[in-house]
């Protein structure tokens, strides 16, 4: 799909929203971009919840949170939408490094019991 956003944007946001948003096509397929990070951070929190310890995932959600308000205080003033842009793909990047990071350190601490 992010293939698809990053040929067409312009299209799609006709289609889905009104022209005001046009203008900001080719920041689309980087806003997918950062939704799959995020929905992988998601499926990947799962194995947590299977093993009955969703705990586990509290620092990089609470996390996940911060950097993404922290980083739109700092870069929303300097670069408008494209700093909002920018906020929530690092941000959400972050955050699956994060949980993969739990979950390596999970793996772990299961092989060694």
């Amino acid at each position: 799909m992010t293939f698809i956003y990053y040929y067409w944007p312009a299209q799609i946001l006709s289609i889905l929203t009104s022209d005001q948003y046009v203008q900001y096509g080719e920041l689309l397929w980087l806003m997918m971009l950062a939704a799959a990070a995020f929905n992988l951070s998601q499926t990947f929190s799962t194995s947590g919840l299977i093993d009955k310890t969703p705990n586990i995932y509290l620092v990089p959600k609470i996390g996940h949170g911060a950097v993404i308000i922290c980083l739109l205080l700092i870069l929303v003033p300097q670069f408008d939408v494209y700093g909002a842009v920018l906020a929530v793909l690092l941000g959400n990047f972050l955050q699956l490094l994060a949980v993969l990071f739990v979950n390596y350190r999970q793996s772990v601490a299961n092989t060694l019991h």
